[in-house]
């Protein structure tokens, strides 16, 4: 269901059932968890949520996001709770060889280890409440104030497919298929080991709306992984943060290279350097039920690299509405429309401004749903928000005042 979230959450978990390879302790003596340990990933309830990543961050739909706005449709923001720690990360939905929208969200395994013992994953039980938001975004370049001004979907449970604990990933299925009004895509992938001069990173550091890191330059790598430092650009300074683990690097093309597995950067430590480990180590040959490729080169062709998917045109039905067809005139002058082509009953109606405050509030109009006429003389010249609440989702529009 379309939710407005809480800024701090807190989640019970309970049952489920996990496929992957989960041992009984992790150990701590490889490079990769020296590596994550660069960064704290335990955080506190008062250390994440909406509004609370550094203000060097840069939203995904400013000037820097433009060429991604595809892409960014396949990141997804992950949350829950473990022994009184909340645990957040970034995964990005990714396609299989059968094309086929199988919900398969790829993401840092460490996201899953409990940080109280640091010796042991969570409980089995937990999986099934993990949450994952999907379009959680500013609607804007500029941050705004309240979150009400934020259309986003939230999916609740998953079962674990494969995982590996020293090279740091997991592949998670959701409980239930992504409905086609959330407009997701399912990121394509390489393995191919090229150099490329281009490279971002798109992630939701510290459990806020989602972000963009860039470089213009090298990306440099090794062997195993990239090491990457991000640059300033035209509305802020690419890092990352707690709660960007697991977030996509993504190649001038729009294809998934690696995972971010730790690093020093954030908005203290402008040039530290981010640690992003290479999709090609995740195929285990000697492990096959861990082997990552096994779930997304389904027929074993020994693909080295696949396009993204999107799922068919969306059609107007009465989970789906057309903007268009919805609010009329727009741009307007004194008097608008809201026409509602869905079977759902609106709730309520709320305008605001561009830096959230709210300018007029509606909800006095249940015998009028199919044509509904607000009058906006005291409205302000220039670009609001609109907000139509209606029993099953909530959906924003961009309108302007002339």
């Amino acid at each position: 269901m379309w939710y407005k979230r809480l800024a701090y959450l807190l989640i019970i978990l309970n049952n489920c059932v996990i496929y992957g390879n989960k041992p009984d302790s992790l150990l701590q003596t490889n490079e990769l968890y020296d590596a994550i340990n660069i960064r704290e990933h335990n955080l506190l309830s008062n250390e994440i949520g909406f509004g609370e990543s550094g203000e060097c961050n840069i939203n995904i739909n400013c000037i820097e996001g433009e060429d991604w706005q595809l892409n960014k449709r396949a990141v997804v923001m992950i949350l829950f709770t473990f022994n009184n720690y909340i645990h957040a990360g970034t995964g990005t939905l990714i396609n299989n060889s059968n094309n086929n929208y199988k919900p398969y969200i790829l993401t840092a395994d460490h996201i899953f280890w409990d940080k109280k013992s640091s010796e042991t994953y969570i409980n089995d039980s937990a999986f099934k409440d993990i949450d994952f938001y999907f379009n959680y975004e500013n609607p804007g370049c500029e941050n705004i104030n309240n979150e009400e001004l934020i259309q986003f979907y939230k999916i609740t449970g998953c079962k674990l497919i494969a995982n590996d604990y020293q090279l740091d990933y997991a592949l998670l299925e959701l409980n239930e298929n992504i409905p086609k009004q959330v407009n997701p895509y399912f990121s394509g992938w390489t393995i191919i080991d090229s150099v490329f001069n281009k490279c971002v990173c798109i992630h939701h550091p510290s459990g806020d709306v989602k972000k963009i890191s860039t470089i213009d330059s090298i990306c440099l790598q090794n062997e195993t992984k990239w090491e990457i430092v991000f640059q300033k650009t035209e509305n802020g300074f690419g890092i990352t943060e707690k709660g960007s683990s697991g977030s996509p690097l993504l190649n001038k093309d729009g294809l998934l290279v690696g995972i971010l597995i730790g690093g020093d950067s954030g908005c203290d430590s402008l040039y530290g350097k981010d640690i992003f480990n290479k999709l090609q180590r995740f195929g285990n040959p000697k492990d096959k039920n861990n082997n990552l490729f096994k779930w997304l080169d389904v027929n074993n062709e020994g693909l080295k690299s696949l396009e993204g998917l999107e799922y068919e045109l969306l059609s107007i039905n009465n989970n789906y509405i057309n903007e268009n067809e919805v609010i009329y005139p727009n741009p307007f002058s004194d008097i608008l429309f809201i026409k509602n082509n869905s079977s759902d009953q609106i709730l309520n109606i709320s305008i605001y401004s561009l830096y959230g405050y709210q300018e007029m509030f509606i909800n006095n109009f249940e015998n009028f749903q199919d044509n509904i006429k607000i009058e906006t003389q005291d409205l302000s010249t220039g670009m609001h928000i609109l907000i139509i609440k209606f029993e099953n989702l909530i959906i924003s529009y961009k309108i302007i005042k002339k």
